[in-house]
């Protein structure tokens, strides 16, 4: 009975250590978790581009620290200026 308790734990073991293997593997660069909902709740980041969503958003922030929330809408013509005044 202890052989196949600890058969059990060995295998459960393994088995988390995949999906968290492949879990760290769908992140994109920098280990950004870039899985989000298809919602369309567009945002504008400070690139003057727009998301559909604020999750969309922060994977961009994530993959590049200098973007981040301008305002929450599609980005307008004159986006460069609102976006300084924040």
């Amino acid at each position: 009975m202890a052989r196949i308790l600890t058969l059990v734990v060995v295998v459960m073991v393994i088995l988390v250590a995949s999906v968290a293997a492949m879990d760290s593997r769908k992140a994109g660069p920098n280990h950004c978790n870039d899985l989000c909902t298809d919602d369309y709740t567009p945002v504008c980041g400070t690139d003057c581009k727009t998301y559909s969503n604020e999750c969309r958003l922060k994977v961009a922030s994530c993959n590049n620290p200098t973007i981040s929330l301008c305002y929450r809408d599609t980005c307008a013509s004159d986006c460069p200026e609102m976006c300084q005044l924040q």
